[in-house]
């Protein structure tokens, strides 16, 4: 009985702190978005970075785990290293999504389309992974104007991006999400997930120090009960986590999308 208040008390406490953040974010578009009257800077990837990437190529990509590296590629008023964890987390979800081929001729698929981007020929590409029914994820380029045209960078992407457009923009791909606001119901769908669940989940870095600002990152489950995690810290690769208490840190949950 005790429990089940305690339960109730941290519900009521959690629905209020998200009610409060979610005006925030809407009180900060409407004095940003009218006046900006349009973004001023490209967002532009160079072929090299392209190619380092494998940004929509035909070819199994790789999700992106070190945003740091990203300090060059623009973001509205900012940058991609600086403040763009959602775009970043947007392309590796659907990294992730496409990382099994949806049937037996994706071989041929990803070897053609491989032999057409080596010669640099983007028809090819697209056409290689038409005929093979092969998943081909979408340029970084395209993910963020797609954010931009959304509305959904804050302050030019000086504050980075909205969290609670994750879904839209999503589903603007074609993927589904389950939006949960509540750390205990987020530890309860985590533990019941199978293996190769994703969820996309934004944090408070230190919710002593609102100003360190918010992190958005990717964690997929394995076999072994562990989680791989995505850019949650910077690092040449996937980090590993336990359990959500170790994924937050200091940090406090704002908003998760169980991917669909």
């Amino acid at each position: 009985m005790v429990g089940d208040s305690i339960a109730q008390m941290m519900k009521m406490k959690n629905s209020i702190y998200q009610k409060i953040h979610r005006t925030a974010m809407k009180i900060m578009h409407a004095i940003y978005h009218p006046l900006r009257g349009g973004d001023s800077t490209s967002n532009s990837v160079g072929a090299t970075q392209r190619a380092d990437l494998s940004f929509g190529v035909a070819v199994k990509p790789k999700p992106i785990t070190n945003q740091g590296k990203l300090n060059n590629l623009k973001y509205g008023k900012s940058n991609i290293g600086k403040t763009g964890c959602i775009p970043i987390a947007i392309y590796n979800v659907l990294v992730l999504k496409s990382a099994e081929p949806r049937n037996a001729s994706v071989q041929a698929g990803a070897q053609e389309g491989a032999q057409a981007g080596a010669q640099g020929d983007a028809q090819e590409v697209a056409k290689a992974g038409a005929q093979n029914d092969y998943v081909v994820v979408p340029e970084f380029e395209d993910i963020v104007e797609r954010v931009k045209s959304l509305k959904a960078p804050l302050f030019g992407g000086r504050m980075g991006t909205d969290p609670y457009m994750i879904d839209a923009i999503l589903l603007d791909y074609g993927v589904g999400t389950k939006e949960i606001t509540n750390r205990l119901e987020l530890t309860a769908e985590m533990d019941e997930a199978e293996n190769g669940t994703l969820f996309l989940i934004t944090q408070w870095n230190d919710i002593r120090r609102p100003l360190k600002g918010i992190h958005a990152y990717v964690v997929e489950k394995h076999a072994d009960d562990r989680w791989a995690c995505y850019n949650l810290v910077y690092r040449e690769y996937p980090t590993r986590a336990t359990n959500l208490t170790e994924m937050l840190g200091c940090g406090r949950l704002i908003v998760a999308n169980k991917i669909l």
